[in-house]
């Protein structure tokens, strides 16, 4: 993404070698060249994007299922130090997920850059078809990537950071087995 950024940012550059008709096609190859890239990035992201909602929405729901039992653990059974590796543990199985969502977002983030150096390139000192493409080519750029896991939340540092989707999952299983009164069977046994 950073190579087609650089691409894209050298597409109004004036080549003084060339004539105006001769600096105008190549210009226009070039911005062609980057267009077609741009569909390999998106085509890549039809391909990935469904294999990693698949992925971290498993590693979500495991992370909510040991974060659920693990506070069962501190609640039930652990003392003030086992507490304490216990929460060790937790906040390990929380970063996990940290590096996938730490990439979405780094990509997402560079597909909106995209978008504001073609803008400022200086496509406005181009001829007319070379405009009319920058402005198909601009909307094309506007339209956000967003990964999902199974299409219920965000892939994203937000999402990662707040931990909620997993603390929420995390409360349920917390909810249920104090529903069921897992403690006072459990401490029976």
């Amino acid at each position: 993404m950073c190579l087609l950024k650089a691409r894209v940012k050298r597409l109004g550059e004036i080549n003084v070698d060339l004539d105006w008709w001769s600096n105008s096609n190549v210009t226009h190859a070039e911005l062609v060249k980057c267009i077609k890239a741009h569909k390999i990035i998106l085509h890549l992201y039809d391909v990935l994007q469904p294999v990693i909602s698949r992925i971290i929405f498993i590693q979500f729901i495991m992370c909510g299922s040991i974060l659920g039992i693990a506070t069962i653990n501190i609640v039930v059974f652990a003392d003030s130090s086992t507490r304490l590796a216990i929460l060790g543990y937790m906040l390990a199985v929380v970063m996990q997920s940290f590096p996938l969502c730490y990439y979405c977002n780094c990509l997402i983030d560079d597909c909106n850059d995209l978008a504001d150096t073609l803008f400022h390139s200086s496509w406005y000192q181009q001829d007319q078809r070379y405009k009319k493409t920058v402005v198909l080519f601009l909307q094309k750029l506007q339209q956000p990537l967003t990964f999902t896991a199974m299409n219920i939340f965000e892939i994203n540092l937000a999402t990662n950071i707040n931990v909620w989707p997993v603390a929420k999952f995390a409360f349920t299983i917390y909810a249920l087995a104090q529903g069921m009164n897992l403690n006072e069977k459990l401490q029976k046994i």
